[in-house]
C-alpha cells in the first residue's frame, strides 16, 4: 500500500515537474509553516510489528532574491508506534520518538505561481527516545543523531502544502512522513 502509494505522489510529482521550464516570479521575502500528518517507520526494529505514528512539524523559510531557492530552519517531531512480545507473551507498545531540527534548502520549481512543486534537503540534530506502554522511558544508546530529511511536494494555491519526507537518522527511527501543511507568507509580490 505504501509502495502504490509513494508511486502514486512521485508520478504526480514528475508530471507536474515537467511543465517546470516557466519563469519563476518574485515572492514574499519570509514563509512560516506548520504541518501534520502520519509517519511510517522504514526498516525493521528487533522483531517487533510496525504501525503507523504521527508527524508534527514547523517550517520557518526565506526565500532567497531573484532564485527558486528558499533557506530555512525545520523543526520536527515524529512518532513511530510499534508492538513487541515480551518474555510472558503480553503485547506492549513501543513509542520511537524522533525530535530533530533541521538547516533546510527547497528548490522550487514554479514558485510564485499557485501551483508549486518542490525538492529539498534538510541536515541537522535528531534526538532519539524510547519510551514503552508503561511510561519507563529508556533512552537509546546513542540519544543524538546526525538527522537527514530529503522531502518532495506540492504547494497550492500559496498556502496549502503536501510533503513527502523521510526523517534519516539512526536505525529504528528512520519514517516515512506524509504531511498537509498551512503556509503564511511567500506569496507573490505586488
Amino acid at each position: 500500500m505504501i509502495k502504490r502509494f509513494l508511486l502514486l505522489f512521485l508520478a504526480v510529482t514528475a508530471m507536474i515537474t515537467s511543465s517546470a521550464m516557466t519563469p519563476y516570479k518574485e515572492v514574499q521575502p519570509y514563509e512560516f509553516g506548520l504541518r501534520l500528518g502520519p509517519t511510517y517507520p522504514l526498516g525493521s526494529y528487533k522483531d517487533v510489528d510496525n504501525k503507523i505514528g504521527i508527524n508534527v512539524g514547523l517550517d520557518f523559510r526565506f526565500n532567497y532574491d531573484d532564485t527558486p531557492i528558499d533557506f530555512g530552519v525545520s523543526l520536527d517531531l515524529a512518532s513511530i508506534r510499534r508492538n513487541r512480545v515480551d518474555s510472558q507473551n503480553y503485547i506492549r507498545e513501543l513509542n520511537h520518538t524522533n525530535a530533530g531540527i533541521t538547516l533546510t534548502c527547497n528548490y522550487n520549481f514554479k514558485q510564485g505561481y499557485k501551483i508549486n512543486p518542490y525538492a529539498g534537503i534538510g541536515l541537522g540534530y535528531g534526538g532519539n527516545i524510547v519510551a514503552s506502554d508503561n511510561l519507563n522511558i529508556h533512552n537509546s544508546k546513542d540519544y543524538n543523531s546526525i538527522l537527514v530529511t530529503p522531502r518532495v511536494g506540492v504547494e497550492l494555491i500559496y498556502h496549502i502544502r503536501f510533503e513527502l519526507e523521510t526523517m534519516i537518522s539512526r536505525s529504528g527511527f528512520n519514517c516515512l512522513n506524509l504531511t498537509v501543511g498551512f503556509v503564511i507568507g511567500g506569496r507573490p509580490r505586488k
